[in-house]
């Protein structure tokens, strides 16, 4: 395609209102990419595919990594696993980390390869100590969670704080999951769980607020701790998790009026302030 077709269906693109502001000259630098990605954005899926594929036979990493979008999710094009694994390995393999994770969680699920865990955590972990947060989260759940053979609760932590470390909410909660219960290979350390569970209690997780609220009650003697717990559970249970409510009824039996009433107003203060701005966290 010349430079000429190129500018015209832009400006065919642009007059038609698929974009507001485009920088042509830009496109002409790389021509076939930006205009490929207008194409897509148009739903022009056939003008995007040979546009891609234009810059792939030049090696181009992007145009690998969204022909291998289209054929994995079948945009445009008729479903093809193996070819989208395809080109997948290729940005893989010149160290693209969004390649490396879509092409090891395609043999964490055995779609377009064979199944293989160690070829996945191979590509995953490349991707993970490049900081991509998916890749951290799912090599994480393999070692957590995954086959028996390939299971390192020290490695699922060590990429669930990863991950925590960038804000994620899931990841936090997972990190102090492991942290409270201290599986094999990993010393249990409520301090280190009450941190990542407060962390993502405060940004509105209700299993986070549950989770805090465990570590934070003392079933055996009256305690202040048991008002901020009351606290977290009653928060945890107005959001709707149902395992809050028994802890709340408990509570609510155990703690003296003058407390109950304080730790009352605690719960209403941590509504407005770790549910209501971040309501459907979980």
């Amino acid at each position: 395609m010349s430079k000429e077709r190129i500018f015209l269906w832009a400006l065919g693109v642009v007059l038609m209102g698929g974009v507001t502001v485009i920088s042509i000259q830009a496109m002409l630098s790389k021509p076939y990419d930006g205009i490929a990605s207008l194409a897509f954005a148009a739903d022009d899926f056939d003008e995007a595919l040979a546009l891609w594929t234009v810059e792939a036979d030049g090696g181009d990493v992007n145009a690998h990594l969204q022909i291998g979008m289209m054929y994995e999710q079948g945009i445009g094009v008729i479903e093809d696993l193996a070819l989208a694994a395809e080109h997948f390995e290729f940005a893989a393999e010149l160290g693209d980390p969004v390649g490396q994770t879509r092409l090891g969680i395609m043999y964490e699920t055995g779609l377009g390869v064979d199944r293989d865990a160690r070829t996945a955590t191979e590509w995953l972990t490349l991707a993970a100590e490049q900081g991509f947060l998916e890749a951290q989260n799912r090599l994480a759940a393999i070692y957590g969670a995954g086959p028996l053979a390939m299971r390192r609760p020290d490695l699922a932590l060590l990429w669930y704080e990863a991950a925590a470390n960038q804000g994620d909410l899931t990841a936090q909660v997972n990190a102090g999951i492991i942290h409270r219960s201290g599986p094999r290979g990993v010393e249990r350390n409520p301090e280190a769980a009450a941190a990542w569970f407060r962390l993502a209690a405060e940004q509105g997780s209700s299993t986070a607020q549950y989770s805090l609220g465990l570590l934070l009650e003392d079933r055996t003697a009256p305690s202040k701790s048991n008002v901020e717990a009351y606290a977290w559970f009653r928060v945890a249970m107005a959001q709707g998790n149902s395992r809050a409510r028994g802890r709340v009824t408990a509570l609510e039996s155990r703690l003296s009026p003058e407390d109950l009433v304080v730790a009352q107003a605690m719960s209403e203060e941590f509504w407005e302030s770790f549910a209501v701005p971040f309501r459907d966290a979980d």
